[in-house]
């Protein structure tokens, strides 16, 4: 029988609980199929990158919502970004990235959505010029939650600059160190193209392009205007 949807709401609540130090390990050491869709996600990623030609993605400033084990910390260090934060409301995984990084970001534990506005504003002392919300990390958060995610990141975002969110896709949240359950309400709080595009718009941002793999959606989102939307394949 499939669980109800309170079970879900349940689970909703409870996902800081599953990353822990043991699941973070396991997530950064992950080989198999597992290690193939974080791939394809970082490839995909760095396609939507190159197709915003206006982002100047060299000493900027970049931000990473739910960053888990500091993947894409790494990549903005490789990049030499002068500025790079990032948030997750997981105290383990906070300090997974400070004992592990061989740089040192700056890191903040707290929840995006629950945090005053104004104290995330000079907690993350300014705007961004590329802020990533990366590997189904929308997808903890309910359609109301989303919609309050991605106002936030409209208030922190430079002119200009990109905010790019990926979504797991429904009935393809494979990842192995899920359980079902997880997988599960994961995969229901997946972001179509349309309600994507309807909450970049309540945001006063744009949906400028967005691409598949075979289990995220990502979409890019702007500032500026008058971009048509793109079809990523």
């Amino acid at each position: 029988m499939s669980p109800s949807m309170h079970q879900y709401r349940l689970m909703h609540t409870d996902f800081p609980v599953i990353y822990n130090s043991s699941w973070l390990y396991r997530y950064e050491s992950a080989s198999g199929r597992d290690a193939q869709l974080k791939l394809e996600e970082m490839r995909a990623f760095e396609t939507l990158l190159r197709r915003h030609t206006e982002l100047r993605i060299i000493s900027s400033s970049f931000l990473d919502i739910g960053t888990c084990t500091g993947r894409y910390l790494r990549w903005a260090h490789q990049k030499e970004f002068e500025k790079i934060v990032g948030i997750d409301r997981s105290v383990d995984s906070i300090l997974y990235c400070s004992k592990t990084l061989s740089f040192s970001p700056e890191l903040h534990c707290l929840n995006v959505i629950s945090e005053p506005e104004q104290r995330l504003l000079v907690l993350l002392g300014g705007q961004f010029d590329l802020i990533t919300v990366m590997f189904g990390t929308i997808n903890h958060f309910n359609s109301i939650e989303q919609l309050k995610v991605i106002q936030r990141m409209s208030r922190i975002l430079k002119n200009d600059g990109l905010l790019i969110i990926s979504s797991w896709i429904q009935d393809r949240c494979s990842f192995s160190l899920y359980e079902d359950l997880t997988s599960q309400a994961l995969s229901i709080q997946q972001v179509s193209i349309d309600r994507m595009e309807y909450m970049a718009h309540l945001a006063d941002l744009e949906l400028t392009a967005w691409t598949e793999t075979g289990s995220h959606r990502l979409f890019s989102i702007a500032h500026h205007q008058n971009s048509a939307v793109r079809d990523g394949n």
